[in-house]
């Protein structure tokens, strides 16, 4: 009876979340490869049906960017010696197409939990702390990969979180302590900007906004007008002017 039940939950079709499948029960986020491996079963092997098989893969998070990436790469040597659209494929390349198609089923295991805010009541400053310091830790894995050194500016919105990160982690409770500690740990301090609210593309995904408008919003597909100048002209703002909300975060 349990084998059965197990079967049914099995064949039940996945819930979508951003066209990914959710898995309710362990709240994770996971591609679900059904389709693409029927369209796979047809066994073919040309730049069309590679090409093929790359629009088929709807990657909004980019989790399985190091796999895709290979099927890419295939595809960019086709390209590049010119095989046209229905004929055979060299060897070598066969031999590669034919190994991702037998390690895509693999796709199955990969699966994230999904980020949201917790429904703990938080903080603002908490909530914001723990984003600056994901930025960190994404900023520091990245930048392990480059073969050069790179200048890493981060911004936040957030006045109270920015002096946090900015200041003395020693002043706060252990919650914000530890995290502020762990920002300054895995970058520098001056690293760090202020951007107003006024100039932050992310407020968009808060309130929302037409169409048109987003078509013609200028800090959501450029980023803030000043960004493109040189530090000296970026916005600041001094220290002074913020007595009331430094001794707020300290209660």
């Amino acid at each position: 009876m349990e084998s059965s039940e197990t079967s049914a939950i099995d064949l039940r079709p996945p819930t979508k979340v951003l066209g990914l499948a959710w898995d309710p029960e362990k709240d994770l986020i996971y591609f679900d490869p059904k389709d693409l491996l029927k369209f796979m079963s047809r066994k073919e092997e040309s730049k069309r049906f590679i090409l093929s098989v790359v629009g088929r893969i709807f990657d909004p998070f980019g989790i399985l960017g190091p796999f895709v990436i290979k099927l890419k790469c295939i595809l960019q040597d086709l390209w590049t010696l010119g095989v046209d659209w229905d004929s055979e494929l060299a060897p070598k390349l066969r031999h590669k197409w034919q190994q991702w198609s037998s390690e895509a089923e693999g796709l199955t295991e990969i699966k994230i939990p999904r980020h949201v805010a917790p429904l703990k009541s938080l903080t603002l400053l908490r909530l914001e702390l723990t984003a600056a310091l994901l930025s960190a830790r994404l900023a520091k894995q990245v930048s392990s990969c480059f073969k050069y050194d790179a200048n890493i500016y981060y911004w936040t919105d957030s006045l109270i979180s920015y002096y946090s990160i900015r200041g003395d982690s020693s002043a706060f409770k252990p919650y914000i302590k530890n995290r502020v500690q762990e920002i300054q740990l895995r970058s520098d301090p001056i690293q760090w900007g202020h951007c107003p609210g006024k100039d932050n593309p992310a407020d968009l995904l808060s309130h929302g906004t037409y169409a048109v408008k987003l078509a013609q919003n200028e800090p959501w597909w450029h980023g803030p007008p000043w960004l493109k100048l040189i530090p000296d002209h970026w916005p600041n703002r001094h220290r002074d002017n913020l007595d009331s909300e430094l001794s707020a975060r300290k209660n």
